[in-house]
């Protein structure tokens, strides 16, 4: 922009010095923005970082992620699970689901539930288990987009879940992106 002196600018500077300028609109707006609002800011800021699927279903997705060839049903003796099984030391899907962080307790009602798996910039990931079934997030985006059904089922969480559950989740996960948290990680 010409006046502002953009060309006597460090590279990075200006955007540096936008990105402070945003944080100030949205520290100045974070009421009119809301719990949900932010959590939908946070999903739009990471994208594809984001990933939101059925509780029991994430192990699946999770292994198609790493390239693993898993068939539409996974424990049927073909594809590549026991392959993934073996590469992440385990043997069955409650072990899975037990060394990314998942209590007995939530693995119970894992049908019940929405996982939402975060990357960091390291590759590492963070499971968390939400208290809203999938279905809820399903009837609000069109299945036929199977292409974009992981970007649609990012958009459409942060309205199903409540203004609280919201806040927790947009917490956690920025906590999980800006921490050292190796050992919650996988």
């Amino acid at each position: 922009m010409s006046g502002m002196g953009a060309e006597d600018r460090q590279p990075g500077e200006e955007l540096e010095r936008t990105c402070g300028l945003f944080e100030q609109v949205l520290e100045a707006r974070l009421g009119s923005i809301g719990e949900n609002g932010l959590l939908e800011l946070v999903f739009t800021t990471l994208g594809p970082a984001i990933t939101v699927c059925d509780g029991v279903r994430y192990i699946y997705v999770y292994a198609r992620q790493l390239g693993y060839d898993i068939p539409p049903y996974p424990l049927a003796g073909c594809g590549e699970i026991k392959e993934f099984f073996r590469a992440f030391g385990v043997a069955s899907v409650p072990e899975f689901y037990e060394k990314v962080g998942i209590d007995r307790e939530t693995y119970a009602d894992l049908a019940n539930k929405t996982a939402v798996a975060v990357r960091n910039g390291q590759g590492m990931r963070k499971l968390f288990v939400v208290d809203v079934p999938f279905c809820s997030i399903e009837r609000k985006i069109d299945l036929r987009r199977e292409r974009e059904i992981d970007a649609l089922a990012r958009t459409a969480l942060p309205s199903v879940l409540g203004a609280d559950a919201a806040l927790d989740l947009a917490d956690g996960v920025l906590s999980f992106l800006l921490t050292d948290n190796d050992h919650e990680a996988f």
